[in-house]
């Protein structure tokens, strides 16, 4: 892969219209519908309108259109209060490039469809479309929240049905809370089927508090989940845990286990669960043991402090 041209700029912690325009950088937004649904953005010149762009349901970072000048990006009152109101959010360079490339598209549309590839054809269809979204929100943690080891996605879905804001209140109250003290070297991910974390897995180093951490949230995320279907939240089908990372061959991913609102739920169980479910998707690391030696080392070093 070609070196990311936008991975040694200085980003702002909050990132701007403006700040990007001044700098002379591409503009990208992400879809950020639950559930998600296509955005109709608004572009004027001189009040009269010059262009739409249809945002499609996809999770990749999309740059508009070439011919939008900076001034009418700037103007466009339909742009902003999208990005305002977190229908949009604007995606930095660096990352939109590294989730892209890994996609194998450039992130103009092509058409009302998903985004063109590089030589001009549509991107790839709806059989490959999820793990080509996997790759992507990968390579895009990876150049956001830079880490040695190996990053993971470790995710609670739902059985059936679905598990986002719309229909969980209670739990994402919880939830959100929680995401308040979430460490800087995480990502939260919200989709329909539920919430996700991206992490590293610094196997053979000290990130044993990185790990507790982790634990910590993923069980409050199950707990949650009981505690909002006893108050009210629908549906109410089971949960799953889930780890999966990327590999040459795609995407490898373990099922752990599963919970119900009335089960009991122990950090200690889910410590566990991450643990097995972690070592069997890690290679082993010959000069200091297996990957699951190293992690039951550093979980459990983790839960006696």
């Amino acid at each position: 892969m070609d070196k990311n041209p936008y991975a040694d700029i200085a980003y702002p912690k909050h990132l701007t219209l403006e700040w990007l325009v001044s700098k002379g950088l591409p503009i990208y937004v992400r879809n950020m519908t639950r559930p998600r649904g296509s955005i109709a953005v608004n572009f004027m010149q001189a009040n009269v309108r010059a262009k739409v762009v249809k945002i499609p349901r996809t999770n990749l970072p999309i740059h508009f259109d070439r011919q939008l000048s900076p001034e009418i990006l700037l103007d466009s009152e339909d742009l902003r209060q999208c990005v305002r109101m977190g229908v949009l959010e604007l995606v930095r360079p660096d990352v939109a490039w590294a989730e892209l490339a890994v996609a194998g598209t450039d992130g103009v549309l092509a058409g009302d469809g998903f985004p063109r590839e590089p030589g001009g054809q549509d991107a790839a269809g709806p059989q490959t479309a999820w793990e080509h979204d996997f790759h992507a929100r990968m390579a895009g943690f990876e150049a956001a929240v830079p880490g040695t080891g190996t990053s993971v996605s470790v995710k609670v879905r739902v059985t059936s049905g679905c598990f986002h804001r719309e229909h969980s209140p209670r739990a994402y109250e919880m939830i959100d809370r929680w995401l308040q003290a979430t460490p800087d070297r995480c990502r939260f991910e919200e989709h329909e089927s539920g919430p996700e974390l991206l992490v590293w897995v610094a196997v053979g180093t000290a990130a044993i508090t990185l790990a507790k951490s982790v634990i910590d949230l993923v069980t409050a995320i199950i707990k949650a989940r009981a505690d909002g279907v006893r108050h009210g939240d629908h549906p109410s089908d089971p949960v799953e845990l889930i780890v999966r990372v990327t590999s040459e061959k795609g995407v490898r991913e373990e099922r752990l286990v599963r919970f119900s609102a009335s089960d009991s739920v122990t950090g200690t169980q889910v410590g566990r669960a991450l643990t097995e479910g972690i070592s069997k998707l890690l290679p082993p690391r010959p000069e200091t043991g297996t990957a699951s030696s190293i992690l039951s080392r550093s979980w459990s070093r983790s839960w006696r402090r």
